[in-house]
C-alpha cells in the first residue's frame, strides 16, 4: 500500500463536488481560505463534467473574493475557465463575462503570478509553448469558446465585449501580452 496516495479532499471534489464547494465557501466565509483545497477542487478532472449552472455558481463565488486572494489561485482558475468555457460561455454569458474580466484584471494587477509554466533556462523563448502554459494563454483559449463570435458572416464585426477583453490582454505588461 505504500504506492497508494490517499487524497480525501480530491476524492470529495471529484465524487461530491457540491459538498466540496460548500465546504470551501463556508470555510472562506469564516476567514479560513484554503488555497490548497481550492486548487485541488478547480484542477479536478471532474470540473470538466460539471453542469453549466454549477460552473456559473463557482464563477460567481470566485468573483466575490478579493484580487489578492484570486491572484493566489490564478493558474487553477485560468485552467478551470478554459476547461468549462465551451459549455459555460454558451449558457451563462453574463457570468462568463464577469469571471473573464475579473481574471484579466487580476492578471493585470499581479503580473508575477501570471508567468508561464515553461522554464526557459538560457535558451531562446519558445513563445508557443510559453503561451499555452501561461494563465494568459488559458484565458485566451477560453475566450475562443465565446459563442458570440461564432457564426459571423462576411463583413460582420467581432462583438465589442470580446474585442475589449482581447485588447486588455494585448496591453498586459512584459511577456504576458506575448503569451
Amino acid at each position: 500500500d505504500f504506492l497508494v496516495e490517499l487524497d480525501p479532499f480530491l476524492g470529495l471534489a471529484a465524487n461530491f463536488p457540491v459538498r466540496a464547494f460548500s465546504a470551501l465557501t463556508m470555510a472562506a466565509k469564516n476567514g479560513d481560505f484554503q488555497e490548497w483545497a481550492w486548487q485541488k477542487f478547480l484542477d479536478s478532472d471532474a470540473r470538466k463534467m460539471d453542469r453549466p449552472k454549477f460552473s456559473c455558481l463557482i464563477a460567481n463565488r470566485l468573483c466575490g473574493y478579493s484580487d489578492e486572494t484570486l491572484s493566489l489561485l490564478i493558474r487553477p482558475i485560468c485552467n478551470w475557465l478554459r476547461n468549462v468555457s465551451s459549455k459555460f460561455a454558451v449558457s451563462f454569458t453574463t457570468s462568463f463575462d464577469k469571471i473573464s474580466f475579473r481574471v484579466i484584471a487580476v492578471l493585470e494587477k499581479y503580473p508575477s503570478q501570471a508567468r508561464s509554466g515553461v522554464v526557459r533556462g538560457g535558451k531562446q523563448p519558445d513563445w508557443t509553448m510559453e503561451a499555452i502554459n501561461s494563465p494568459t494563454g488559458k484565458v485566451v483559449e477560453a475566450l475562443f469558446d465565446d459563442p458570440r463570435k461564432h457564426g459571423l458572416g462576411a463583413g460582420e464585426c467581432l462583438p465589442k465585449i470580446w474585442l475589449e477583453k482581447i485588447e486588455i490582454l494585448l496591453n498586459l505588461s512584459d511577456d504576458q501580452r506575448r503569451n
